[in-house]
């Protein structure tokens, strides 16, 4: 496998207001943390990572956005980062209340949020946090993206987004991966896939599907 998708293996699904995303428990968190180290197993060198897909509830009560904030400026402080603390805190956020913090954070520092992370944070772990930052559309499409480009096409990793999402999530998907990449998802998947996963993988993608007359599931059996 390779390194940029190993963390959502083990991380545990979030999702709130129809925002789906990959993130552990904070009570897993010392456990998740320490599994991102091991190296790949043998084989799996071109393999992109894998999508779990279990449920994390964000808590009741949010903080607000710049509370959040200055908690990660916090965080980054003293001889190494706090990750523990930063991972507490953006992994319990749903997409809309991830961006105030980022808009509260560049307006109180002068910095962008994601760029503090990429020099704070090493690893999986930075991968897994930069990610997590974007809304879920264009974090499936970097992660489609990702599957299809590599050398040995993750058909897997593709499956499990596609055939997990709503017809409304297809559509914004597809949008969003022509806009980042000119390029339609359709065909870049038509073009890259093959066999049994090319039969699963065009049903969902198609106008019919996507007005919703037809379930994933029927093209996995």
């Amino acid at each position: 496998m390779t390194s940029f998708l190993r963390f959502f293996r083990r991380f545990p699904q979030i999702n709130v207001g129809g925002d789906s995303a990959h993130f552990p428990p904070l009570e897993d968190a010392p456990v998740s943390l320490a599994s991102l180290a091991r190296p790949p197993a043998k084989g799996d060198t071109h393999k992109t990572e894998r999508l779990a897909m279990t449920t994390l509830s964000v808590p009741p009560v949010i903080p607000s956005p710049r509370e959040d904030a200055i908690k990660l400026h916090k965080a980054f402080k003293g001889l190494g980062c706090d990750t523990s603390k930063v991972i507490k805190i953006l992994a319990h956020r749903n997409a809309e209340q991830r961006s105030l913090i980022q808009q509260e954070f560049e307006t109180n520092y002068s910095e962008l949020l994601s760029k503090r992370l990429s020099k704070e944070l090493r690893g999986h772990v930075k991968k897994a946090v930069l990610l997590w930052l974007h809304d879920p559309a264009t974090r499936d499409a970097k992660v489609v993206r990702k599957a299809l480009t590599i050398s040995v096409v993750d058909n897997q990793a593709i499956t499990e987004i596609i055939c997990s999402r709503t017809p409304s999530q297809l559509r914004r998907l597809k949008e969003v991966y022509l806009s980042t990449y000119h390029s339609y998802l359709e065909q870049d998947i038509e073009s890259k896939t093959s066999g049994d996963h090319k039969k699963v993988l065009d049903p969902p993608l198609t106008p019919i599907f996507l007005q919703g007359i037809f379930g994933c599931a029927l093209f996995l059996v």
